[in-house]
């Protein structure tokens, strides 16, 4: 007679499918050894990309986006995520036109985030000139950059959902908890550098008070969320593989399922902060599942 099944495994497979990713938020998918940002690939999308005139917008927002990299660049202490955001929007709208329109939720996450930092540095300048992060010449290029960006972004369906759609709001407290999080997955090589560092980009330019800064935020925690929600329901499909008698695929997976194994239970905290939006009896899973975790953990100790 076969083994009864591990109610904890029972409970890991319950979840498997319930934990849906944000749409709001850019999405993951589990490539090789980490966890990507996938890209939309949306059919309405393209066919904008597709129009005649589409080039000379892009071309148009890439020379702007260069200009304020190379001001930037000459700035003593400009902020980093500032600096960040500018550069990864210059390198994704440097890309053909095709596969620009498969990025325009990371896009539109790095427009938002740059237009917090102008308002930012537009708040701090009709204070003092001095104070302000970016110089008159650096200013006038970010909010050049701002208005173009805004007009081209907003002609693809994607741009045009994120920009007008209901989004879940996320308080300022949560950012600490989401920083915590994507340093964590970090740490453990769960996430691509280039990912993290736009997220990273996100999260502080969504900390403080203002329309692109509430967007920024919004961004990316809901980002932050999907991917702690990949992590989570990578795991629980690990689980109901081995319910079905499937063990790891190779090595590689088996050091993967311990490492969001790990993560999940160092920074239990920090989750259930982030993802206190979730239904109860989700949520009660989850505790469930990880405090049978944390038990195996310490009973294999």
């Amino acid at each position: 007679m076969p083994d009864a099944a591990d109610p904890r495994d029972v409970n890991w497979a319950s979840l498997n499918g319930k934990l849906r990713q944000e749409s709001h938020g850019a999405r993951f998918r589990l490539i090789g050894s980490r966890f990507v940002i996938v890209t939309a690939r949306t059919p309405a999308d393209r066919e904008v990309a597709a129009d005649p005139l589409m080039p000379q917008f892009q071309a148009e927002i890439a020379r702007k986006a260069a200009r304020l990299n190379e001001q930037l660049l000459r700035l003593k202490n400009p902020t980093g995520g500032l600096i960040d955001a500018a550069r990864f929007l210059a390198i994704v709208v440097g890309q053909p036109a095709e596969a620009v329109a498969d990025r325009i939720e990371i896009l539109w996450g790095l427009y938002a985030s740059l237009g917090a930092y102008m308002e930012r540095n537009e708040e701090t300048f009709s204070i003092s000139r001095v104070l302000a992060p970016l110089d008159t010449t650096a200013l006038r290029a970010l909010r050049d950059l701002i208005a173009a960006a805004g007009q081209w972004i907003r002609a693809f369906p994607t741009g045009r959902r994120l920009d007008d759609a209901e989004q879940r709001w996320w308080s300022r407290s949560k950012l600490e908890s989401a920083t915590s999080l994507v340093r964590s997955t970090e740490r453990k090589r769960l996430v691509g550098a280039g990912d993290a560092i736009i997220i990273h980009a996100a999260l502080d330019a969504g900390n403080r008070d203002g329309e692109f800064a509430t967007k920024a935020r919004n961004w990316g925690a809901a980002t932050t969320a999907n991917l702690v929600i990949a992590t989570v329901n990578h795991l629980a499909g690990s689980v109901e593989d081995r319910l079905e008698g499937a063990g790891p695929k190779s090595v590689a997976q088996a050091a993967i399922t311990q490492q969001i194994e790990n993560l999940l239970l160092q920074d239990e905290a920090r989750l259930f902060e982030l993802l206190s939006y979730l239904p109860g009896d989700v949520r009660d899973v989850l505790r469930q599942v990880l405090a049978g975790m944390a038990k195996s953990h310490y009973d294999d100790v």
